[in-house]
């Protein structure tokens, strides 16, 4: 894995803190309450301005533990972001930036990211592409669900045309293509998975696989992940709590 160095306005490992948090209203997840959420990033800063102003917005800001790598390999990239990150820090539970000394791929650069929080107790693990924008963001539903189970969280995904497509995706048994989610008598020769751009697990269930799997660079390390733990279809949760919409394509990054 990469080696890292932290980025921001902070104690002298580089991490940005807020101040006191409020409590969360309603019910509390029994796994507990802070919610970390992971953002790799390639020549995608103003993405992850639009993403980070997003999460501001959330009613659990104050218990979010941001966690943002930096792949890109260019200086002025990680000025960028290091700019975003203590513009916002304040909001956050915790807002940290991870500059990469290399490329390794989407698994890595996420695995990284979680590394940085070193050793928090967390009630959930997100990963966000970021090429998707949240205009609403309520962690609450996605709370609740862990809270019952291992469930790992989704939400549908709106396109900017407009369309609304599934934030579940189906592989294929028999040929290894993906698809939309299968119904009735062929649905036992799929396994349906979290669509990367957006998905939540449990932090125990993120630290008994280890996290992602490095040797999987860009793809299918949310199949994976479902394949590795045996998820069934009945723990994907679909939650009411998000409105993702995904650009798309910026995963490795675009000029905006």
């Amino acid at each position: 894995m990469a080696r890292r160095s932290t980025s921001g306005s902070g104690d002298s490992g580089g991490r940005v803190k807020a101040g006191p948090k409020p409590m969360l209203p309603g019910a509390l997840n029994p796994l507990g309450t802070d919610i970390a959420v992971l953002v790799v990033s390639y020549r995608s800063a103003s993405q992850v301005e639009d993403l980070v102003g997003d999460l501001c917005q959330s009613p659990q800001a104050a218990f979010l533990h941001l966690s943002i790598v930096d792949n890109s390999l260019d200086a002025a990239e990680a000025d960028r972001l290091s700019r975003v990150v203590g513009d916002h820090a304040s909001r956050f539970a915790e807002c940290i930036l991870t500059v990469a000394s290399a490329n390794e791929g989407y698994a890595a650069g996420n695995n990284l990211a979680y590394s940085a929080l070193r050793g928090q107790r967390l009630g959930m693990v997100f990963v966000m592409n970021p090429d998707i924008r949240l205009p609403k963001c309520d962690f609450a539903d996605a709370l609740a669900a862990a809270g019952r189970s291992d469930a790992v969280v989704v939400a549908d995904e709106e396109r900017e045309s407009g369309e609304i497509l599934s934030g579940i995706g189906a592989l294929s048994l028999l040929s290894g293509r993906s698809s939309a989610p299968r119904r009735g008598v062929m649905r036992h020769l799929y396994r349906e998975y979290p669509k990367g751009h957006f998905f939540g697990v449990t932090q125990r269930l993120w630290d008994r696989g280890s996290g992602l799997d490095e040797r999987f660079f860009l793809y299918c390390e949310e199949v994976d992940l479902v394949l590795r733990h045996g998820l069934p279809a009945s723990q994907l949760h679909v939650s009411s709590g998000f409105r993702v919409i995904h650009t798309g394509g910026l995963t490795t990054g675009s000029a905006r």
